[in-house]
């Protein structure tokens, strides 16, 4: 917590006005933040997936070639069921390699 610990026992009786309107305002912030909505955290470009078409797309070939670049194990794919999903990062890493 924010606040040190105040024992309420050595608060003088002509300081309790004041101490209970700072508390009042705090507990007014406090509530106003704890009611209003979160913002979205942000998806890393890491969590990004694309599928086939998008990643065939971004390689600018066929989506066929794209299915037999990942049977021969060119490129990494992820699968979630039947789907077959790429890794933006993964993409870019199997650019880098044919482009040295």
């Amino acid at each position: 917590m924010i606040l040190e610990p105040l024992d309420p026992a050595a608060v003088p009786a002509s300081e309790i006005p004041e101490a209970l309107g700072r508390l009042e305002a705090c507990r007014a912030v406090l509530l106003s933040r704890l009611m209003s909505p979160q913002p979205a955290p942000a998806t890393p470009v890491s969590a990004t997936l694309l599928t086939v078409a998008e990643a065939a797309k971004r390689l600018s070939i066929p989506r066929a070639s794209m299915y037999e670049k990942v049977r021969r194990g060119e490129v990494q794919a992820v699968k979630l069921g039947r789907s077959i999903r790429f890794r933006l990062e993964d993409l870019e890493g199997y650019i880098d390699a044919r482009s040295r």
